[in-house]
């Protein structure tokens, strides 16, 4: 009887090790695949629309930081991802240029479009 204890220990031992194996594949893959699509996503984003794309009027107040312009962005609809437009924010040399004002954005502008108007007038 005691043989047989073990024989089904041992086999649970051996089922257990193996899920969590497969659990720490799984959860390693799909981190992999989500850095990759945000790592593709920094360098290729898309504008929101294509062709003549939609003007929205933006204003930036004085004090906002990038992830404030960020979040404001996404909320109009300017941009797909407060979070891709922080990233490529901070690789740009856009990242301490970006003025107050009110901008009229299009949906059809880059990220990178974007943090040029943003740094290159002082708005309307």
């Amino acid at each position: 009887m005691g043989d047989v204890k073990e024989i089904i220990l041992s086999v649970l031992r051996t089922a257990v090790k193996i899920m969590l194996a497969v659990l720490v594949a799984v959860v390693i893959y799909r981190g992999a695949l989500l850095g990759y699509e945000v790592g593709y996503r920094v360098f290729a984003e898309e504008p929101v629309s294509s062709g003549e794309g939609t003007d929205i009027t933006v204003t930036i107040s004085e004090g906002m930081d990038s992830g404030d312009i960020a979040d404001l962005l996404e909320e109009k609809g300017v941009i797909r991802s407060a979070l891709i437009f922080k990233l490529q924010n901070r690789l740009s040399s856009y990242k301490t240029t970006m003025k107050a004002g009110t901008y009229t954005l299009n949906t059809s502008m880059t990220n990178d479009e974007i943090m040029e108007a943003l740094s290159t007038s002082s708005g309307e």
